[in-house]
């Protein structure tokens, strides 16, 4: 009986239909949609009460990703086979990005909207309008470039690889920094919300802060663990990491511990903070979603997933958690339900 409680009063919505696994789910900038991907090669178009708007097939291989445009009018997904189509949200093809000779490993908008960025396994990254054509296109020093992101302002490109560099470029294809020293694959790679500091995380266990001129500020460790995950709070004053060995801490950007977050059975595969910055989500292979505040005190387990969790985040608001799984199915979370329901 309680279980019926918990999962009609927490989780609102469960997100069924897809063939194989969700590897992505997120909101549309109003909140008000929900797109899904999987690696079946297809993604959906949602309403927060679980209905189905629109079905985008054809893709060729998995959909690692997918990405709004700041508007909510457009979506761009990725994936496998060098082919990045970009839709309006009835599920029409508005473009197709062709010219990449390997697997997509990100795709971008501009803060604007009007480019898209889009990485690949070929070792290239390519810069398009929305009407499908090429901008420019360059290459990184290495193989394998593993993601490419704009700066806050757009005017910068920041570039990870599968063999421990990231790179900053303008969007003319200047080289303008290098940032060396990490020992294996950097997983994640992100600009502060003001675009002074770079942060990269990597598979050999630490998490480096530096500014944008390639000077490295400082170098978080990950307890003995590879850093699975790395990202700024909202207001850029502290640092968040997850590990393999089911662990996240948070940092200030001087390197300080400030909390840890324990008790995942397995690898943290996503860590977040709540927009407004009080609240930390974790998740895993061990399927349980956890809600943390900043001090490290654990406020709500989400239970309901079979497998583990692939993606999270939270609703614009900070009202709703969305989770996409191992188990073919996305859950949409209510904050504060979930926080009344732990309480009681």
């Amino acid at each position: 009986m309680e279980e019926s409680i918990y999962e009609s009063s927490v989780q609102l919505a469960v997100f069924h239909g897809h063939e194989d696994r969700v590897l992505s789910a997120t909101f549309s900038p109003d909140g008000s949609q929900i797109f899904t991907s999987t690696s079946e090669g297809t993604a959906r178009l949602w309403d927060t009460q679980g209905n189905l708007l629109a079905l985008f097939g054809g893709h060729e291989g998995y959909v690692k990703s997918a990405i709004f445009s700041p508007d909510g009018s457009q979506i761009v997904t990725a994936g496998g086979y060098g082919v990045t189509p970009l839709w309006d949200t009835q599920g029409n093809l508005i473009a197709v990005f062709r010219g990449h000779k390997d697997s997509i490993t990100s795709a971008t908008f501009s803060p604007d909207g009007r480019q898209i960025l889009t990485a690949s396994w070929d070792g290239t990254i390519e810069l398009w309008d929305t009407q499908g054509d090429l901008v420019a296109t360059w290459r990184g020093p290495e193989n394998f470039v593993h993601s490419a992101t704009f700066s806050p302002d757009g005017r910068q490109i920041l570039i990870a690889s599968d063999f421990g560099t990231a790179w900053l470029w303008d969007t003319e294809g200047n080289l303008i920094a290098v940032f060396p020293g990490h020992e294996s694959f950097i997983n994640t790679a992100s600009f502060s919300p003001d675009g002074r500091q770079i942060l990269t995380a990597s598979r050999d266990g630490f998490a480096r802060l530096w500014d944008t001129r390639g000077n490295l500020l400082t170098v978080f460790r990950g307890r003995e663990s590879i850093v699975t995950h790395a990202s700024f709070s909202p207001d850029g004053r502290q640092i968040l990491a997850g590990g393999w060995n089911g662990s996240a801490w948070l940092w200030d950007t001087q390197g300080n511990l400030i909390a840890v977050f324990p008790g995942h059975r397995s690898s943290v595969t996503s860590v977040i903070f709540s927009p407004d910055g009080h609240q930390i989500l974790t998740a895993g292979q061990d399927g349980t979603p956890r809600l943390w505040d900043t001090q490290g005190n654990l406020l709500a387990l989400l239970r309901g997933h079979g497998y583990g969790i692939n993606s999270v985040s939270f609703s614009p608001d900070g009202r709703y958690i969305l989770t996409a799984s191992e188990d073919r199915t996305a859950r949409l979370w209510d904050v504060p339900a979930a926080l009344a329901t732990q309480s009681e």
